[in-house]
């Protein structure tokens, strides 16, 4: 038999099961349905302006931890449990996506204020009472009824993060120069799949990354300008052309700027 069976209270465990699902569930969902509607960084936008420095504060705390002992996760779940309420309540929120799912907001509300005393018992290791966990199953069932109870675990088995982030941009890099070597050359870029995955998605981002990237994006984009020129007989001496008054080199240089401060902040160091 583990030693540790029976250490910790069934009434603990089983609170701690529902409200793990409850709390995850809805962070993801605020990242699913607030992206969908708003783009990847949709969080600049629509966290209220104290929850969005709150997520920042913690942000700049965590990014003092040795890199490699870090896994970056989206901004949502940097705040506390309270903000996410208070993020879904949010009048524009509420009207443009959560209140398809939750219908009325009061109930909501009143559901994770009886909630959050409790999530914060478990937290700190406290003995759950049987009301306790009367009123977080209570809690589940509700926010299970609303989603779908397979949405919900499924939303819930997710954490969104950022997988390897120096690896990605090292990468990026090596897809900025293969491509400038080909414009040079007046010969076709190919489909820039590094690009097309880290341009869109949540963590490239200056606000995030705590460093400015807006270089790199120029610089893809102008690469994206150059892949839509007309190719055929005839035409070499306007992509010539396109390439001399593109501005591409210096563009070029102005995002190696980035990526060394980049490589410098994602090093691996303190």
């Amino acid at each position: 038999m583990n030693r540790l069976d029976g250490a910790v209270p069934d009434e603990n465990l089983l609170a701690y099961t529902l409200i793990f699902v409850i709390e995850v569930g809805l962070r993801e969902l605020i990242i699913e349905t607030l992206e969908a509607k708003c783009g990847p960084s949709w969080y600049k936008e629509r966290l209220p302006g104290e929850i969005l420095q709150a997520y920042r504060g913690a942000r700049d705390y965590e990014r003092r931890t040795k890199w490699l002992q870090l896994v970056p996760h989206h901004p949502i779940h940097y705040l506390d449990f309270p903000h996410l309420r208070i993020v879904i309540e949010r009048g524009d929120n509420w009207e443009d996506v959560f209140k398809e799912f939750f219908d009325r907001r009061d109930v909501f509300v009143a559901t994770l204020n009886e909630l959050e005393p409790i999530r914060n018992r478990v937290a700190h290791n406290r003995k759950v009472s049987p009301q306790d966990l009367q009123v977080s199953q209570a809690a589940y069932a509700k926010i299970a009824a609303a989603l779908g109870e397979n949405r919900l675990i499924s939303l819930a088995s997710r954490c969104t993060t950022a997988d390897d982030i120096p690896a990605t941009l090292s990468l990026l890099r090596e897809e900025a120069d293969s491509a400038l070597q080909c414009c040079k050359l007046c010969q076709p870029v190919q489909a820039l799949a590094i690009w097309g995955a880290v341009g869109r998605d949540w963590w490239f981002d200056d606000d995030y990354l705590g460093c400015q990237v807006g270089a790199i994006r120029r610089y893809f984009e102008t690469l994206l300008g150059y892949q839509r020129l007309p190719r055929h007989k005839g035409s070499g001496y306007k992509i010539e052309a396109w390439v001399r008054g593109s501005g591409i080199e210096p563009q070029y240089r102005g995002a190696m700027q980035e990526f060394s401060a980049l490589a410098a902040e994602y090093s691996g160091g303190a």
